[in-house]
């Protein structure tokens, strides 16, 4: 197999960040998210406006999963469930 000359400078590229920061992951992305868009390229976010980005925020204050109780579907499932 033949050694391809991108995938090596990637790789050198890698490890000379991975060794300016210790091996530290967190040093490495605080570093990285410092540096994005500093070369004059459009830094984006995947995120779709106006949903929330993290999974505590999309519970809302005092709902439950459906269940038998809260859910009259799931109730009816639960009923009708031949054993």
């Amino acid at each position: 197999m033949s050694r391809d000359p991108i995938v090596d400078e990637i790789r050198a590229i890698r490890a000379a960040i991975v060794q300016e920061h210790g091996n530290d992951l967190n040093a490495i992305v605080a570093a990285l998210k410092r540096r994005e868009g500093t070369d004059g390229r459009r830094v984006v976010s995947l995120a779709v406006a106006g949903t929330p980005r993290t999974p505590a925020a999309t519970r809302k204050a005092g709902r439950r999963r459906p269940d038998e109780r809260s859910h009259p579907a799931a109730a009816r499932a639960v009923k009708h469930r031949h054993v």
